[in-house]
């Protein structure tokens, strides 16, 4: 339960569920500069989009990204 936009699904035990927060919230909280700096880079490095159609989808990523601060 700890992936993004995605629906949670019953895992059961409450170990399970203290688990899955945790991992939820270590991802969540782990987003800072160096994702901006290094990670978006690794990933665009990874799947090798071209700069203009990443250039094109990055105003809607960040727009992704400020929805789901207050979260």
């Amino acid at each position: 339960n700890h992936e993004a936009f995605k629906d949670n699904i019953d895992l059961g035990t409450p170990f399970g569920e203290l688990l899955s927060n945790c991992l939820y919230d270590a991802d969540k909280f782990r987003w800072g500069p160096d994702n901006f700096n290094d990670t978006i880079w690794d990933m665009v490095s990874y799947f090798n989009p071209p700069l203009t159609d990443f250039m094109k989808g990055y105003p809607k990523g960040m727009e992704k990204i400020a929805s789901i601060k207050p979260t």
